[in-house]
């Protein structure tokens, strides 16, 4: 059985370079996607991780750490 292995999906694409600007990926580390039950208020997640729940269509953080909504 062949092993998988990990592959960006700009390998190969990437860096691309038009006239002044450049296009290159980002290693923004592990990503974790959290999906609140409807009418939860975001205050146990808050205690957990020290970081308010966003609002709509903001976001919180500090240097290390970030929440977006999305």
């Amino acid at each position: 059985m062949g092993k998988l292995e990990p592959v960006s999906p700009c390998a190969g694409l990437l860096p691309l370079n038009i006239g002044t600007l450049t296009v290159a990926e980002a290693d923004l580390g592990a990503i974790t996607s959290i999906t609140p039950f409807e009418g939860a208020s975001g205050d146990e997640l808050e205690h957990a991780l020290g970081l308010p729940f966003p609002q709509p269509n903001q976001t919180m953080g500090d240097a290390d750490r970030r929440m977006i909504w999305v």
